[in-house]
């Protein structure tokens, strides 16, 4: 059994080494406006062959005075977020991991704030923070952002 989850785990980092590699320069583009980490069972380093991978992807936000009244943006342009999506498809295309999730459906895009404003609340479980910052503490993977705390 040691040596099975060993060899699946030495299977899942070169895996994720690969994503990590084709996304280098997502990595410094993103510089320190956010990150992306990986859960599931490539979070906890038992990616399967057919395992497709759980993300969470997380941007910093800034406010912006508009029209008098404060609002919080992020970081990244949407359209800036549709290219670093796409450039994610490809990179799992290309480490060979299963398609995402009913299509991507998941693939989306967290303020970095959000999980600690929503703490104890409602929204936390409705905008997944919860679930993000548990699973970021207990079973995680840095895909973008390793060079500094996400």
């Amino acid at each position: 059994m040691t040596a099975y989850l060993d060899e699946v785990r030495a299977q899942t980092v070169a895996r994720i080494s690969s994503l990590r590699s084709d996304l280098a320069e997502r990595e410094q583009f993103l510089g320190n406006m956010g990150c992306i980490f990986a859960t599931g069972s490539f979070g906890r380093l038992e990616a399967g062959a057919d395992s497709d991978l759980d993300v969470f992807i997380v941007i910093k936000t800034y406010m912006k005075d508009i029209a008098g009244e404060q609002i919080e943006l992020l970081r990244l342009k949407e359209t800036e977020q549709i290219q670093l999506k796409n450039d994610l498809i490809t990179a799992v295309d290309r480490a060979d991991i299963a398609e995402f999730d009913s299509g991507g459906k998941y693939l989306s895009t967290h303020k970095f704030d959000d999980f600690v404003k929503y703490l104890g609340s409602p929204e936390d479980d409705y905008l997944n923070t919860f679930t993000g910052r548990m699973l970021l503490l207990l079973e995680s993977q840095v895909i973008i952002g390793e060079s500094r705390p996400c």
